[in-house]
């Protein structure tokens, strides 16, 4: 079968103009997995195919979550080819993006969390509504470590300490600190969220494409890709250790991916090692 953009499961979208707006829908938690990621990767040259697109905006048909995090059960088989695959396609999809002419935005109203974070880290603006979006990285609360670049794209974006709070503390933050950390553009009124990400997305689409996307690879030139290497080999470490495995049970045990669980999960659980 041909794919186009209509074929893409768990992505829906339609073209006004020169902006693409996409919905993420992979029900129940709109989890990061090796689906989602198969068609954010086909999203991509789709997308680079079509000479009309400029600016893509991702939304999620979930109002609870953007993104959950990613399927944190390939991590309890470190070994699995499936975890190992996960893992490289989100790695491929950042480098996919920092190399995009397409600008890409997201619109966040709700939960975000881990390679959620790793998501919008990787993008090129983040949006989100006051009272509804909130982000944390958990994975050292769970004996792991961010493994798809954010221990390199967090930094850059927020600076070391306060990288050093979001990882090593796995607290949530809400849209407001998110906006004065400088993880997100800006915070607000839900009500007007969409209105002014298609504004801001409209601004940018009247540019000529050539500009925009020299504008973007004049602002990516610094990034140093040998580094994610390194993130990967210390996350292969830590994944094996028996802490890890232990927190990982303890995290499904008390609702983990499940919808109840994730909605009322509002800090790292607290475990003796």
């Amino acid at each position: 079968m041909i794919q186009t953009l209509s074929t893409l499961a768990l992505l829906k979208s339609e073209k006004i103009g020169n902006v693409l707006n996409v919905a993420i829908n992979n029900p129940p938690l709109n989890m990061l997995d090796v689906p989602l990621m198969e068609d954010m990767l086909s999203l991509i040259d789709l997308s680079e195919g079509d000479e009309e697109i400029k600016v893509i905006i991702i939304r999620s048909s979930d109002p609870e979550f953007f993104i959950s995090h990613a399927d944190l059960t390939l991590f309890q088989n470190h070994d699995s080819p499936e975890a190992k695959k996960l893992l490289d396609m989100c790695e491929l999809f950042a480098h996919k993006i920092r190399q995009s002419s397409i600008i890409f935005i997201a619109e966040i109203a709700g939960r975000t969390s881990g390679a959620g974070c790793e998501f919008i880290e990787a993008l090129d603006m983040s949006f989100a509504a006051i009272g509804k979006a909130f982000f944390r990285h958990p994975e050292v609360s769970l004996g792991l470590m961010p493994c798809k670049g954010g221990t390199q794209m967090l930094p850059q974006i927020i600076g070391k300490k306060r990288a050093m709070e979001m990882i090593l503390t796995g607290s949530f933050i809400d849209a407001d600190i998110a906006e004065r950390f400088g993880l997100i553009n800006r915070a607000v009124m839900p009500s007007v969220l969409q209105s002014f990400v298609d504004k801001t997305a409209k601004t940018i689409a009247h540019h000529p494409k050539a500009s925009i996307a020299s504008a973007k690879k004049a602002i990516n030139i610094n990034h140093k890709k040998e580094a994610w290497k390194v993130e990967r080999e210390l996350f292969n470490n830590v994944v094996k250790t028996e802490a890890c495995q232990k927190r990982l049970g303890h995290f499904f045990a008390h609702g983990g991916q499940t919808r109840e669980g994730e909605l009322s999960y509002v800090a790292p659980p607290y475990l003796e090692d």
